[in-house]
């Protein structure tokens, strides 16, 4: 198994330690997200400035939301989202 598909799996079944999820947080940095009425071929999103990935990225559709990835962050790291932020 590809190292890539291991960590979809990983997120998948919510195995990941902290030190995992905080090499997946250092990648986000990295990752494309565009504005939802750039992304979304629908009128409802002419106006809508939400940030979502732009392509799949770790087991993430492209179109999801930054805020729901940083949730999942939150969810999954023991320390929390403060904690990946540097807060």
């Amino acid at each position: 198994m590809a190292a890539e598909e291991k960590i979809k799996q990983l997120i998948a079944e919510s195995k990941l330690t902290d030190k995992q999820i905080e090499k997946l947080w250092d990648e986000l940095e990295d990752v494309l997200f565009v504005e939802a009425h750039d992304f979304f071929d629908d009128a409802c999103y002419q106006d809508d400035i939400t940030l979502v990935l732009a392509s799949d990225w770790n087991g993430f559709s492209a179109g999801t939301t930054r805020q729901t990835i940083w949730k999942w962050f939150n969810m999954h790291h023991s320390k929390g989202l403060s904690y990946l932020v540097g807060a």
